[in-house]
């Protein structure tokens, strides 16, 4: 919820606003892939890897599709309940 009037964005300079969006971007980036690599498993960061690659070469929308399909369907005791 903004507590300033929108107008206002348009007085930032377009420079301040996007250091503003490459910095989030980095530090969620560093957070992800390399702090993550001291707090979990070998293969669950390989598993980061290959996402954050995936993500590069194709686009966020193949990569969140194919996640999707690639998850196992739930098994039979599961629906049941």
């Amino acid at each position: 919820m903004l507590t300033v009037d929108p107008s206002f964005i348009a007085c930032i300079p377009k420079f301040v606003l996007g250091s503003l969006l490459l910095y989030l971007g980095a530090s969620l980036m560093y957070e992800w892939l390399v702090d993550a690599a001291r707090r979990i498993s070998l293969l669950e960061y390989g598993s980061l890897l290959a996402i954050a690659l995936l993500n590069v070469q194709f686009g966020y929308m193949p990569v969140c599709s194919s996640g999707s399909s690639s998850v196992a369907p739930p098994s039979r005791s599961a629906r049941a309940a």
